[in-house]
């Protein structure tokens, strides 16, 4: 049983390592899109990598959760239940940021900017934490732990499954980075009102040379993450393999193995334990929030009409302005961090209380991009949406709008 369990182990360790290589690789490549986004194939194939990757990470935890859970429901004092029941609180902490990002929410807004990367967004900074943290004790978990060779069975076939999943997004990034290598980048271009450059605007040579240079590295990042991705697939399918085979042998070894103790009969002092941590750990977490303000307005915009002051106010001013609400819970971290990256993000792409600080160009077209990031539903965000209910605007509110937008910001020249 030990060896089967230390293959299990490896297994999710490589799983892990490949798909924090996956998900890092996109990060680190998000001009991949914009650069080869018109290559023949290449977003079916980055879809086909994405949905088996999110299988693989899926059928990981449920691998991990097979043994987690019965730990976590071991008997014993209060500092062994919530010694017991971190393997699991960690699990299900990345879990929920994995269903977080998934339906987008703190995916938007960044908490800190990274040159060569950009901005580290809340749900980027939180499964990360999450992964190493799953790296670091649910994995040696479940090479250590007592389980029965039926939860040992069970584990084992899911991650197999998840390393199936694995293998095969390896294979389709591999496909992606392929037609990505082949590809031509896109012609240098950019939004409306795109800032041009320190001496002003380039020159076509100088963009010319500039997206040629920025092709390279990200066909070089790519590529380079693509390797890792079907390394790390390759160990996990071997260590997969292993432990099946391992498996004939635990009929023997199960007759003399010991029963592990608790049950369901424990879920209550577990549950205790696991608040008690998750408090403790929410108290530990409240020195290091950030700053909030609302400074003073420089140039505020001037709408014209108040319905379309209501539909700005329920929709922009929050993250895009100096005149946001801050309800409670933007006191408190994780939350905290959440919402100023937001803030933080909105204001940097355009402040509607600091119009003279935009240039000209970029003031002008103001109207017609927002409106056109309101009608494809990019903005509002999710999560802004999920936690403001009056944010959700009908098709007529959002044709109001768009033309407010329009009328509003096009007078003030």
């Amino acid at each position: 049983m030990r060896q089967v369990q230390s293959r299990l182990s490896s297994g999710l360790f490589w799983t892990a390592l490949l798909l924090a290589c996956f998900f890092g690789t996109g990060v680190v490549s998000r001009s991949i899109g914009r650069l080869f986004g018109e290559a023949e194939g290449l977003a079916q194939t980055q879809d086909i990598a994405r949905w088996a990757a999110l299988a693989a990470l899926a059928l990981a935890i449920v691998a991990a959760g097979c043994v987690t859970i019965p730990v976590a429901l071991r008997g014993g004092g209060f500092v062994r239940r919530m010694a017991n029941v971190v393997p699991l609180v960690v699990l299900k902490l990345l879990a929920l940021g994995a269903v977080g990002a998934y339906f987008k929410i703190g995916t938007v807004g960044g908490l800190v900017e990274i040159e060569g990367i950009g901005d580290v967004t809340f749900a980027i900074a939180w499964l990360l934490v999450f992964w190493l943290l799953a790296i670091l004790i649910v994995v040696p978990t479940t090479a250590r732990a007592l389980v029965t060779p039926r939860t040992l069975r069970a584990a084992n076939l899911f991650q197999m499954l998840s390393t199936l999943a694995a293998v095969v997004t390896a294979g389709a990034m591999i496909a992606a980075v392929a037609i990505v290598l082949q590809a031509t980048a896109a012609a240098p271009g950019g939004p409306p009102g795109a800032a041009a450059g320190a001496g002003g605007a380039a020159t076509p040579a100088a963009q010319l040379a500039a997206q040629a240079a920025m092709a390279a590295t990200a066909k070089r990042n790519y590529a380079i993450g693509g390797g890792l991705v079907a390394l790390f697939a390759l160990l996990a399918l071997l260590s997969a393999l292993a432990a099946w085979r391992a498996r004939r042998d635990m009929t023997i070894t199960a007759r003399n193995a010991a029963v592990p103790q608790g049950g369901w009969s424990e879920f209550g002092g577990a549950a205790v334990a696991g608040v008690v941590l998750l408090a403790v750990v929410l108290a530990a977490l409240q020195p290091f929030r950030f700053p909030i303000d609302n400074p003073p307005a420089t140039q505020a915009a001037v709408w014209d009409s108040p319905t379309t002051a209501d539909l700005v106010a329920r929709t922009c001013m929050d993250c895009h302005s100096n005149e946001g609400t801050w309800p409670w819970y933007t006191r408190v971290a994780p939350m905290n961090w959440l919402t100023v990256g937001h803030v933080r993000s909105g204001r940097k792409a355009f402040n509607l209380s600091e119009l003279d600080k935009l240039a000209p160009d970029r003031r002008a077209s103001l109207g017609e991009r927002m409106g056109r990031s309101l009608q494809r539903g990019n903005m509002p965000t999710a999560d802004y949406k999920l936690m403001h209910a009056d944010s959700r605007l009908t098709e007529d509110e959002v044709t109001a709008l768009v033309e407010g937008f329009k009328a509003s910001l096009a007078v003030q020249e």
